[in-house]
């Protein structure tokens, strides 16, 4: 003869187990269709750059040149082809104007003042969304 040997109000253990899996799940399903994964909100990508010449051994120990000391004008932010900025060189920094949220070859050049490109540092593949931060790039002048 079998007793139930189940204090009252005490579940089996496969019911309990099934109902914790059921709650996973539910969570799991919320996290990923409530907004968790990639981001579609509208960004900017912001940075700084350094100048540095390109002779120098360690560019990353390099110390940072003045603008007209290495005949740069213009510091340019390529966000795709469609999406263009130039910023006068002194400012050492940028925000872009806002673009769709996407993939984008991004493309940071320094330009002379006659608009000859002298550097160019990039970036393929960037997800731009929000506040984009690129950080510090360091631009080699020859």
């Amino acid at each position: 003869m079998h007793t139930n040997t189940r204090a009252s109000g005490e579940k089996p253990l496969r019911q309990t187990l099934f109902k914790k899996a059921l709650v996973s799940l539910g969570l799991s399903a919320a996290l990923l269709g409530g907004g968790c994964g990639r981001s579609e909100t509208p960004g900017s990508i912001i940075f700084s750059w350094v100048l540095i010449k390109a002779s120098n051994p360690d560019p990353t120990k390099a110390p940072a040149e003045r603008c007209p000391d290495v005949g740069v004008a213009k510091v340019r932010l390529e966000i795709g082809p469609k999406y263009i900025f130039d910023y006068d060189c002194p400012q050492n920094a940028a925000q872009s104007l806002t673009v769709p949220a996407d993939h984008y070859h991004v493309r940071v050049s320094a330009l002379s003042t006659a608009g000859t490109l002298l550097q160019t540092k990039e970036f393929p593949n960037l997800y731009v969304f929000g506040s984009t931060k690129l950080g510090e790039v360091r631009l080699s002048i020859p």
